[in-house]
């Protein structure tokens, strides 16, 4: 026995002032469609008169709304073609389907859009539609992009896919939520980069020593006192197998030259460390790690020596040039033979805490903004498939 109840066109999430199912219907039935024209990479001048958008910029620059142009060219008008406010982009060639799966919406008259780019102009809201293509959709139109070593999504794939959609008031309010959200996103970004220079500017003067730190009654530390840094601290070699690294969450975690990479069920470390890539990509990175973990083969364990502390330490080898040192062509490599040698001033070990707990406070502030970031992220993802159909 068929069941033929039919499902309704209605979104699991709403705003509550709207009802009643959304209208199917195929994109090439209400929006026309056109390509962007010339532009190439050195077409691009500082002090162009004509803001510009080249495609590759699509999906490595712009997201799904589009207020600030960042390109100019001074090429013909006569030999451009140039957008529409509430236009929606695509590009129309990339290296992967998924890459190109994604549009954006041009909230500027005039603007000049170059080669590879299609455009597609229609009575729905732009953003609405960017946001809808570049999330709810984004599989579907990837589907539809065909080539192999070069894959092209052209206004003919486009035309054929199917979209749901809501009256103009609910696309203007789910538009407008959303980018309510982003524009939080980008604003708490700001503030992290913000508080990310505000850091090192402190650090800067910590080091240059333009920043004292006082004891309790007030009077003034003894100075700081020249050594190398063979003198501080020490390194040790990973002792870790790669056998013994694993995909899954085991009890301790593995770094590697970009963070955690991996788990093993076993620690090289106890106390807190600072580890150093000493070979391959991202040579001379600098990083503090927790204890009771390891590291992959290609970074190197440091170590305090004495009366010195750890997080002072991982600042300090943050702020040296360690990079100079490196050796290889093919595959960089450093050393610490080659650094350990550097002439390095250090406070005393009080000092050392002070500083410590000064930038700590920082990093933690940073790492909250980070968090609120991601939550924020994760927020919307759930909203965007949510609020679409």
């Amino acid at each position: 026995m068929k069941n033929n109840k039919k499902e309704k066109l209605v979104p699991e999430l709403r705003f509550p002032e709207f009802e009643g199912e959304w209208e199917n219907n195929k994109l090439g039935n209400i929006a026309e469609f056109d390509k962007g024209k010339n532009i190439s990479k050195a077409d691009i001048s500082e002090d162009g008169e004509i803001e510009c958008i080249r495609y590759g910029e699509l999906y490595t620059r712009y997201k799904e709304i589009i207020e600030e142009v960042y390109s100019r060219t001074n090429l013909d008008k006569e030999e451009l073609v140039f957008s529409e406010k509430g236009d929606v982009l695509t590009p129309s060639s990339g290296e992967t389907a998924i890459d190109i799966a994604t549009a954006s919406c041009i909230n500027k008259d005039d603007v000049a859009l170059g080669g590879d780019i299609n455009i597609i102009r229609s009575d729905i809201n732009g953003n609405f539609l960017a946001y809808y293509l570049s999330n709810k959709k984004r599989t579907d139109v990837a589907r539809l992009a065909q080539g192999i070593s070069v894959i092209h999504l052209y206004k003919s794939h486009l035309k054929s896919l199917s979209v749901n959609l809501p009256s103009k008031q609910e696309q203007q309010k789910i538009s407008s939520f959303l980018s309510l959200i982003d524009k939080k996103i980008e604003l708490l970004k700001k503030k992290k980069e913000l508080l990310e220079l505000y850091k090192k500017g402190v650090m800067q003067k910590i080091f240059n020593q333009e920043i004292r730190f006082k004891d309790k009654d007030g009077n003034d530390y003894s100075e700081w006192e020249e050594k190398k840094l063979g003198e501080v601290c020490s390194n040790k070699k990973s002792g870790l197998l790669a056998r013994e690294i694993k995909e899954e969450h085991d009890k301790y975690p593995v770094y590697g030259a970009d963070g955690i990479t991996g788990y093993s069920d076993k620690y090289q470390e106890r106390q807190d460390f600072v580890s150093i890539v000493k070979d391959g990509a991202g040579v001379g990175r600098v990083k503090f790690c927790r204890g009771k973990a390891s590291v992959v083969g290609t970074l190197d364990i440091i170590m305090p020596k004495g009366d010195n502390d750890i997080f002072f330490l991982y600042l300090l080898l943050s702020m040296l040039r360690l990079r100079r040192y490196v050796v290889g062509s093919t595959i960089p490599h450093l050393y610490f033979k080659d650094y350990r040698n550097i002439k390095v001033e250090v406070p005393s070990f009080s000092i050392q805490v002070e500083i410590s707990q000064t930038i700590s406070l920082l990093e933690k502030k940073n790492s909250n903004i980070d968090r609120i970031i991601s939550s924020t992220q994760v927020f919307k993802s759930g909203l965007l498939q949510k609020l679409f159909i």
